[in-house]
């Protein structure tokens, strides 16, 4: 696919194309592809996903790992989990060939590399700063569908090791939800910690 279909932004010079690009070029022109993130590795500090996209026939071709610290940038501080998710599309969409005329790196990879090499100089470049911010969206208020895949699979975890037999929706009224879906990231992490510290518990009792 040729860049020059796509709407790309200026960074030094050079048109980078956009992740929300590659995502419309990708559902349009592979309607019955699917593509899923994965969370590989998740604290208070950091995030490691992994996006695939898979043939129709479920078959994995192509993969993309992104990793963000959460303390990066103020964007970041907020929305570290999102930013992650959509750098990791932008790898394993480029990895299938959409948008790497000029770069495998989206123009959302390279901004965030750009704003961490001004850090030392306090962001001595406000434009480039500027134009990274610009780029970004707003955070969403609820988390995405990676983040209640994995509360799913941590309750999931919690009941085995546990003995128990809690549900999302009890899970949830602790949060004043209705369900995981309805959970922002500040009791996402909250509920993540308290599932994984009761796993732990049990754990090291039974030892």
């Amino acid at each position: 696919m040729s860049q020059e279909k796509l709407n790309t932004v200026d960074i030094k010079g050079k048109p980078y194309v956009l992740v929300n690009e590659r995502v419309k070029a990708f559902r349009k022109n592979y309607p019955n592809y699917g593509l899923i993130t994965t969370i590989v590795e998740l604290s208070e500090k950091r995030v490691v996903m992994c996006a695939t996209i898979n043939n129709p026939d479920g078959f994995p071709i192509a993969t993309g790992y992104a990793y963000e610290d959460a303390g990066s940038s103020f964007i970041n501080k907020t929305s570290y989990i999102e930013n992650c998710e959509t750098s990791a599309w932008g790898r394993a969409l480029a990895n299938l060939g959409i948008g790497i005329d000029v770069s495998m790196c989206s123009a959302e990879e390279l901004g965030n590399a750009l704003l961490n090499q001004s850090k030392p100089a306090k962001r001595t470049n406000e434009s480039i700063a500027k134009q990274i911010d610009d780029m970004i969206d707003e955070p969403p208020k609820t988390i995405n569908i990676a983040a209640v895949n994995t509360l799913k699979a941590k309750l999931e975890e919690y009941n085995t090791v546990c003995g128990r037999n809690a549900t999302e929706q009890e899970i949830s009224k602790f949060y004043k939800c209705s369900n995981f879906n309805e959970f922002d990231y500040t009791n996402f992490k909250k509920c993540i910690t308290m599932l994984d510290g009761s796993i732990k518990k049990v754990g090291a009792d039974k030892k």
